[in-house]
């Protein structure tokens, strides 16, 4: 399976999902969390691609380099920052330079699988 951009993007809600049975899909998950908008019903089969696309997510993330480009990933698809305030924060760079860091870093992943 590859993981593509769309996947990443949908990170922040994949992480407060949780299945039919009311059980979090991760530990760390916030049911009912204010931010996250309410999932649409989960059979079996979605909460397994889910918990798929989660892994890859996680495994993409842990295989990053460096903790400049862990933290990069994080603040976009996990707290929903945009590129330009990701690059405001970093300083010296510019959002176009960190999403091609970043996508670069994606296509190097998806490589390897």
């Amino acid at each position: 399976m590859r993981l593509t951009t769309a996947d990443l993007k949908r990170y922040r809600r994949l992480r407060f999902m949780t299945t039919p049975r009311g059980m979090a899909l991760r530990d760390d998950a916030a049911p009912g969390d204010q931010k996250t908008p309410p999932a649409p019903e989960l059979t079996p089969g979605v909460v397994e691609r889910n918990r798929a696309t989660l892994e890859l997510i996680e495994a993409f993330i842990r295989t990053l380099p460096d903790e400049y480009t862990r933290q990069i990933v994080l603040l976009k698809y996990a707290d929903g920052l945009t590129w330009f305030q990701i690059a405001q924060r970093f300083g010296g760079t510019t959002p176009e330079a960190l999403q091609q860091h970043v996508y670069a870093q994606l296509r190097k992943f998806n490589e390897k699988k």
